[in-house]
């Protein structure tokens, strides 16, 4: 059995709740595609309910500085002007841009 917060392909789910359906015992399936039994029975609840079956997306980590082009634009232009500046100055400078960063929290 997977001890962890992998999530199944809808390819997998929806073979469990087929093996299920032909008559294969809960913890048969359980023991053979390594996915527990409650992990079964909501994915049945989900297809009795009508809801698609595709695992949701993560919520994975917070965005990175770089991963906004405005905030690449301004760190870069930060590094170039400053090159002599160390990591902790140029973390206070760029928190101190936080209006045109952040809107939200003026």
């Amino acid at each position: 059995m997977l001890w962890g917060m992998n999530a199944c392909s809808k390819d997998l789910r929806l073979k469990a709740l087929a093996a299920v359906e032909r008559g294969v015992p809960r913890r048969e399936v359980s023991e053979f595609l390594g996915i527990s039994i409650s992990t079964i029975s909501r994915y049945a609840k989900l297809k009795a309910s009508g809801e698609d079956l595709a695992p949701k997306p993560s919520p994975g980590r917070k965005a990175k500085i770089l991963d906004d082009p405005a905030h690449k634009r301004v760190l870069w232009r930060q590094l170039e002007e400053n090159d002599t500046a160390t990591l902790e100055e140029h973390c206070e400078m760029f928190e101190s841009r936080r209006d045109f960063l952040y809107p939200w929290r003026r």
